[in-house]
């Protein structure tokens, strides 16, 4: 079997936490309380390979964008 990775490149906007899972494709994001209002950008990657050929020598790579609005936050923590 390959094996497929996904990352968060760093090059977007968003300054929150992005967790990456390659195994469902889910991305999650928790915006800081700035970003309240503001719409952001995650730049990732996803790789994979065929499992016949090591990876490092036949890899399959694309990147996307992903924009995120942010809607209001709490920023109190009432709920």
């Amino acid at each position: 079997l390959g094996t497929t990775t996904l990352v968060d490149t760093g090059t977007g906007t968003a300054m929150g936490t992005v967790v990456l899972d390659p195994d469902t494709g889910e991305i999650t994001y928790t915006p800081t309380l700035g970003e309240a209002g503001m719409m952001v950008t995650i730049v990732y990657e996803v790789c994979s390979d065929d499992g016949v050929t090591p990876a490092p020598d036949n890899p399959v790579c694309m990147q996307a964008t992903l924009t995120i609005t942010v809607s209001g936050m709490d920023s109190d923590g009432d709920g």
